[in-house]
């Protein structure tokens, strides 16, 4: 009786043991003392999540009426995949993070083992049954493009772009920007790549796109959109999101207010949140991180709004019926549910979403493991939701003593290896479209697909067009701009044009007396890119052209630049007063040639409204700040801190994921840095933020932000030092025209102590009142 009992002892002591030390690994998520992490709901309660066989997954789904799921691809042939691009032949290149959280700490992470595969439908039934590893020894991988007869792809922070004899990568891979997903962790870095309407490719998480010029590749600034997953609809517009935003979409086309690189009109929402929050999920959640705060979870313990929403498709197919025509699709992994979101557009800049199943979603499962984190249009017009089916979804630098738990407890952390599915959404009465095979066909044939139902196909086609120069094709398009039955064929034309430096006044006149307003939206884009010999008479089609779209021909107006446009451009502007966008719209299409308008103004007596000399006199601002040297009054050991906190805003501290490269701060995300009284004002208000986090809404420099997110606190986050802490404060006080003392680790360590009672209490604008 004494051995059992002492047996029981010891290994209650050691389970205690072990318990301790497994909190004690990998808890870099934890801003509360452990013990006061209680769950929220009663392990007795919570379902099991073992891993299921496919044939097992495909019973735990729940479909909207209408709809069925079904599989695709599966394992072994995938896993861990996480993104996807389809090929001219309807292949599907899979993007496969196999290092991702190998265990609960994140062991192996940094391992090169990441790959990309080619799946195919070797028998034509709509299966792809068939593996090709085109690259492998990749460091997590997160995006893949096709593109000019090679491969677009990731590894580690870099972009790289090889080029491709059929399945087989030839030579060596290009370096095409090293910095691509710099900083961060797998949860906050570049990815995306998704082909453009104006040929560029554009990524999410990042503030960058890409495009090949006479044969070398380039990158420009662009809007910094999203997280994770972006997409587009028919008119070109992106659509993107962030953890707690299932949704978020452009109002505009790419660069529409990027034509004075000077100007950011911050003031002025370009894109915003479309859609709800509410989410409908078939299990229990309580699998996410800090539930046991008590308000992420409803009363039956089902998360009722996202944490981890991620990949995004606006879609695109033709197997859908009409009344599911216009669909914009998120998946959240911690829910396991695909949300659908109906898409209007009440105005040419205005976007607009409501949920498309009253209390249900388009897809969720009672499987835990599910973890929709991609969803895309497929090759075959039906929508493919991307499976990881893995159990860690929470990154290590998040992981919380809570979550570790929860994870372990239902052996979360066991039986992920050859994991993966991808599956499609389609409608029950319709089948699956054939898949084309467009390699090998003349750019004749080639042509046809720009008319095709499928935006897949109508994409690869414009870009095969263009990546082959191929100008004899110009009558056609302009044929097809004139005569097309389909509004999409119109628009993909018009940028085929662009694309091959070939717009012309025919095309434009076609466009701008075309009866359907997106069809003019895209002439009046493209009409200042005709030939210099041909601008005149498109300026004369501007001045004369229908008015219902003033921001795009005002923009266009002002690109062109004559006498005769700028002339209209200024009674546009006095039509105007108090438009914000179509100001905006103006000082973009301006650009670099300010000055040179100004003076033109002057000497023709015309007089701007007052709301666009504001904008005048922020650009001149914001020029000469852009211009000013960063970290002027800095010297020796405070330059060094400065350099460092650089980097740590950039990496591991994750900063300008919401505040973005040059500080002004993103829609949605956060609020400037670059001229804030809450930078360069009080540097104990600024140490206590940084150390306990902040909840909105706040005023900065006299306006108004209220971010979907609340700021957390880095106090308790191990990865960053009191001295990393104070190289930041020292960087954003002294970046982007900032100018502002230089901050110590002692002074860091000094309000850390002074904060320590507040734990997880996150500051509110008016605790500093």
């Amino acid at each position: 009786m004494l051995a059992t009992t002492l047996t029981v002892t010891i290994k209650r002591v050691s389970l205690v043991l072990l318990s301790s030390s497994l909190l004690a690994i990998g808890q870099q998520g934890d801003r509360q003392n452990p013990a006061e992490q209680l769950d929220p709901i009663s392990a007795d309660k919570i379902p099991p999540a073992p891993h299921l066989d496919l044939a097992e997954a495909m019973k735990s789904f729940q479909v909207a009426d209408g709809f069925v799921v079904e599989p695709v691809i599966s394992n072994p042939l995938l896993d861990k995949p996480i993104a996807m691009a389809i090929d001219a032949n309807g292949r599907v290149w899979v993007v496969e993070m196999r290092s991702y959280m190998p265990d609960l700490d994140g062991n192996g992470e940094d391992r090169a083992n990441g790959r990309i595969s080619i799946l195919e439908d070797s028998t034509g039934d709509g299966n792809y049954d068939k593996q090709t590893v085109f690259l492998d020894d990749l460091v997590l991988p997160r995006a893949v493009a096709l593109a000019y007869g090679g491969v677009l792809y990731t590894s580690g922070d870099s972009l790289y772009f090889i080029e491709r004899n059929g399945l087989e990568p030839v030579g060596s891979a290009v370096l095409i920007d090293e910095d691509y997903a710099k900083g961060g962790n797998p949860e906050h870095k570049a990815n995306g790549l998704i082909y453009g309407h104006d040929n560029w490719f554009y990524s999410a998480k990042s503030g960058n796109r890409y495009r090949r010029i006479d044969g070398s590749w380039k990158k420009e600034p662009t809007k910094f959109r999203g997280q994770f997953g972006i997409s587009k609809d028919n008119d070109g517009r992106l659509y993107y999101n962030s953890n707690s935003t299932l949704m978020a979409a452009d109002f505009y086309i790419p660069q529409f207010f990027k034509g004075n690189s000077n100007y950011q009109p911050a003031k002025l929402a370009d894109g915003a949140r479309i859609g709800g929050k509410n989410l409908y999920p078939i299990r229990m959640n309580p699998g996410i991180n800090r539930a046991y705060q008590g308000k992420l979870l409803d009363d039956e313990g089902k998360m009722h709004s996202p944490t981890a929403a991620s990949g995004v498709a606006y879609y695109r197919g033709e197997n859908f019926p009409a009344e599911y025509s216009q669909l914009a699709v998120s998946g959240e992994p911690a829910a396991n549910v695909v949300k659908a979101f109906k898409v209007n557009f009440p105005a040419y800049n205005k976007v607009l979403a409501n949920d498309a199943f009253d209390g249900r979603e388009i897809l969720a499962s009672t499987d835990e493991r599910f973890r929709p984190v991609n969803v895309y249009t497929g090759p075959d017009g039906t929508l493919w939701v991307v499976d990881m089916y893995f159990g860690l979804l929470q990154h290590k630098v998040y992981m919380t003593s809570y979550l570790r738990k929860q994870y372990a407890s239902r052996k979360l952390d066991q039986d992920n290896d050859n994991t993966g599915r991808i599956y499609r959404l389609r409608w029950a009465e319709n089948p699956a479209s054939e898949v084309p095979k467009l390699e090998g066909l003349s750019n004749l044939k080639i042509f046809n697909y720009l008319a095709h139902p499928n935006g897949v196909w109508r994409d690869i086609a414009q870009r095969l067009l263009v990546e082959s120069g191929d100008l004899m094709i110009v009558p056609l398009l302009n044929k097809l701009v004139d005569q097309g039955r389909s509004s999409e064929a119109k628009i993909h034309a018009l940028w085929t044009l662009d694309g091959l430096n070939a717009v012309n006044s025919a095309a434009i006149k076609s466009a701008l007396n075309d009866s359907d307003e997106r069809v003019r939206m895209t002439g009046f884009e493209l009409a200042p890119k005709c030939d210099a010999s041909e601008l005149a008479e498109v300026s004369a089609m501007l001045i004369e052209a229908n008015d219902s779209y003033k921001l795009y021909r005002a923009r266009s107006l002002a690109r062109i630049g004559s006498s005769e446009s700028w002339l209209e451009l200024a009674k546009v502007l006095v039509d105007g007063e108090g438009n914000d966008a179509l100001n905006a719209a103006a000082l973009s299409g301006i650009g670099g040639r300010l000055n040179e308008y100004l003076e033109f103004t002057v000497k023709h007596q015309l007089t701007n409204n007052d709301r666009f000399d504001e904008y005048v006199a922020e650009a001149i601002k914001q020029s000469q700040s852009s211009n000013k040297p960063a970290a002027v009054n800095l010297r020796a050991k405070a330059l060094a801190s400065f350099e460092r906190g650089k980097e740590i805003y950039q990496g591991k501290a994750a900063c300008l994921g919401c505040h973005g490269m040059d500080g002004a701060g993103l829609p949605n995300l956060g609020p400037p840095l670059a001229a804030s009284d809450w930078v360069t004002g009080s540097k104990e208000r600024l140490v206590k933020v940084l150390l306990r986090g902040l909840q909105g809404p706040i005023v900065v420099s006299g306006e108004k932000y209220a971010p979907a997110l609340s700021m957390p606190g880095l106090a308790a986050n191990p990865t960053i030092s009191d001295q990393d802490l104070a190289d930041v404060m020292t960087y954003i006080r002294n970046a982007w025209g900032n100018q502002s003392s230089a901050i110590s680790s002692g002074f860091v360590s000094e309000w850390r102590e002074k904060t320590e009672s507040r734990g997880e209490q996150l500051y509110t604008a008016d605790d500093f009142k």
